[in-house]
């Protein structure tokens, strides 16, 4: 609304940056904005279900954009199967450019620290969930609910692996508080350094969000994937492209997260 692209407009003029960058969904209001005009705008743009996609492509406001990214390969990209008529405008537009994944760069030197902060053995076998995508509607309980299943799971090979140690990182969108009396299972709010931690683990439970399959796919660790249903993208074709590039397995079903990871 105009409320919300002034105060945004505002900023950017406070700031005066040469260059704006914009995630995939922009807001047009500010693009569109006559203060902007001078300024050098870029578009971050990702991989969405077809029609939206198209729909983005052939908005007015995306001739605003000097550079549009493509935080993908374009292996990976050719692998979704994309309509034909996207691919001939991405492929064929000057402005259009693969980048690649677009990740946080993994800091080795931190990894000792976390080591020593949740007490990580040389022998220990350690899983680590993680929420892995975002974009939860208010009222909705999905990420409890994935969270709940996740816990349900730990509880169940907790005595059948001796060295196991289970890492929950809830995150912002979990609400709901969990406790465990098994000392092999591990709750925390957040994580400031979670690519290091899960660098530290020998396989990750995770939904298939966008950074989430990308920091799994640039570790190299396997994973037990699932997803969210969205409105504006497609988890399950994600989860398959690591399935595909990885030893990593995407379910169904949250009720046998337990059986894949035995």
């Amino acid at each position: 609304d105009k409320g919300t692209n002034d105060k945004i407009t505002e900023i950017i003029e406070d700031f005066n940056p040469d260059i704006v960058a914009y995630d995939t969904h922009y807001p047009k209001l500010v693009v569109e904005d006559k203060r902007n005009v001078n300024r050098i705008n870029v578009l971050v743009l990702r991989k969405m279900k077809d029609e939206l996609l198209l729909q983005t492509l052939n908005d007015p406001s995306i001739k605003l954009f000097s550079k549009i990214l493509i935080p993908h390969s374009k292996e990976e990209f050719l692998s979704y199967n994309v309509d034909p008529i996207i691919m001939d405008k991405i492929l064929f537009s000057p402005k259009m450019l693969f980048t690649g994944p677009v990740v946080k760069e993994l800091n080795k030197e931190k990894i000792p620290d976390i080591e020593e902060k949740y007490k990580i053995g040389k022998k220990d076998y350690v899983i680590v969930a993680i929420s892995g995508g975002g974009g939860q509607y208010p009222g909705a309980t999905s990420t409890d609910d994935y969270f709940e299943e996740c816990m349900n799971a730990f509880e169940k090979v907790a005595s059948e692996i001796y060295n196991l140690k289970c890492i929950l990182v809830k995150g912002p969108l979990c609400k709901k508080v969990f406790k465990s009396t098994n000392d092999k299972i591990e709750v925390v709010d957040y994580e400031d350094n979670l690519l290091e931690l899960m660098s530290c683990s020998n396989l990750i439970v995770s939904r298939a969000g966008y950074n989430a399959i990308n920091e799994i796919l640039s570790l190299g660790i396997p994973a037990v994937l699932l997803e969210i249903e969205c409105t504006h993208d497609d988890q399950a074709e994600r989860a398959k492209y690591l399935e595909n590039k990885t030893d990593s397995v995407y379910l169904t079903d949250e009720n046998k997260i337990a059986d894949t990871i035995m």
